[in-house]
């Protein structure tokens, strides 16, 4: 979990993503950008010339003060990214 701004998240998410990857995250939850967003990286895709060993789920929940928010629940049937709103 991160805001973002360190790892240039407002120009891609490589850089971000290279480094939930190098933590062997599952998921890489991230704001900064205020867009709400929800995508899987699948194993074997490339990232910033690395090839992820697992799928990763990146999600920005949105920005809090338009009213925006984002539930993650894990389990042992997996993980599962919502989205709300005030």
């Amino acid at each position: 979990m991160m805001h973002g701004h360190t790892h240039g998240v407002k120009g891609g998410m490589e850089r971000a993503a290279l480094f939930a990857m190098q933590a062997e995250a599952d998921v890489l939850l991230h704001g900064h950008t205020h867009l709400p967003r929800q995508e899987w990286l699948d194993a074997g895709e490339r990232v910033a010339g690395q090839i992820l060993q697992k799928p990763l789920l990146v999600c920005n929940p949105g920005a809090l003060q338009d009213g925006r928010f984002g539930t993650l629940t894990l389990n042992n049937q997996g993980i599962l990214f919502g989205f709300g709103s005030l």
